[in-house]
């Protein structure tokens, strides 16, 4: 440990996951650092919930590393849908019956299963979902700290991390963090206590939000050294323009929504990052954490939910690497 306390916060990206393994790869071989509380929304959910489970980045790595690389195509996350006959017709059965997603997320689901353990959690984490029942996002965490400061009112459903009763995150724990990965339309709803939870990013755009709940709770117990927060995201500052060509399938148009969709959760994360830094100067309620923020220069040139390019993948996987070493770098030099 380097006596500061850290957060790290994950966005989303589907197949661009690569990135942030790379760039924690990187983490790991050129710095000591230590996470003591990690958060994520989509992809990211399903790498914190990864890493949360281990004693040592190190560990959480080489873990990280074998799912991914278990990953051989996109059968191992979802199965289904059809591009031919365009994705809108894949919500409907052949029977004309209404489906609730254009894909099926059985795969990730046992993934998910196999890997996401309650009792082997090790470290602070949360990841967002949103339940499409009250239309409130939720906080899934094993910290108190953050659930309590998560909960506003408006919704219907209370959560607590005592097990055996409706509202367990421990009970619950894989199918929430499925949950958080399910982005609506393209995967189903996953029900859990009588709602329907989807991706956190729907209704609130910030795993930002936990990781200053976390500091704030980390200060209130007594601690005094520094602090700040790591964001790893698979987005570049600017989407890259795509012609009418680039857009003549629906596998390529839902993956371009995607993309813009998460460009825009990942822009209000940063704003919102700046005004929390700010309001804490005024407020007792926030806390002052600066951020430091790894993405790609350029646009990554891997579709979404195109986890059959496997040598698109690993190129993602080595830019996210070189970004964060690039990152240490300019910070040895400011040092």
């Amino acid at each position: 440990m380097s006596g500061t306390w850290r957060a790290l916060v994950l966005s989303g990206g589907g197949a661009k996951g690569e990135f942030q393994l790379g760039a924690l790869e990187c983490v790991r071989d050129r710095t000591d650092w230590e996470f003591d509380f990690l958060t994520g929304v989509s992809v990211g959910a399903l790498n914190v919930a990864i890493l949360a489970q281990q004693d040592r980045l190190q560990g959480g790595v080489s873990k990280l590393t074998v799912l991914w690389d278990s990953i051989r195509g996109n059968r191992d996350v979802y199965t289904g849908g059809s591009v031919a006959i365009g994705a809108l017709l894949s919500l409907f059965t052949r029977s004309r019956l209404a489906r609730d997603s254009i894909y099926n997320s059985e795969p990730i689901a046992r993934l998910i299963d196999r890997h996401v353990k309650w009792p082997d959690f090790k470290h602070g984490f949360s990841v967002g979902v949103t339940s499409l029942t009250d239309g409130m996002p939720y906080t899934i965490t094993n910290l108190k700290s953050v659930l309590e400061a998560g909960s506003h009112g408006g919704r219907t459903l209370a959560l607590h991390l005592e097990s055996g009763t409706a509202g367990s995150i421990p009970d619950k724990i894989a199918s929430f963090v499925l949950a958080s990965a399910s982005m609506p339309l393209l995967f189903p709803p996953v029900e859990i206590y009588g709602h329907k939870f989807v991706d956190g990013g729907v209704r609130d755009v910030t795993p930002l939000s936990s990781a200053f709940d976390a500091a704030k709770a980390a200060a209130d117990a007594g601690w005094h050294g520094e602090m700040e927060i790591l964001i790893i995201s698979t987005a570049p500052s600017a989407l890259p323009v795509n012609t009418a060509k680039d857009l003549d399938s629906g596998r390529e148009i839902i993956g371009r929504s995607l993309e813009i969709m998460i460009h825009e959760i990942l822009e209000n994360d940063v704003s919102l990052a700046s005004t929390l830094n700010e309001l804490a100067s005024v407020q007792h309620r926030f806390i002052r954490v600066p951020v430091r923020h790894v993405r790609p220069d350029t646009d990554l040139g891997l579709e979404t939910l195109d986890f059959n390019d496997l040598e698109g993948r690993r190129r993602v996987r080595r830019l996210g690497y070189a970004a964060m070493e690039k990152q240490l770098e300019a910070d040895q030099m400011a040092a």
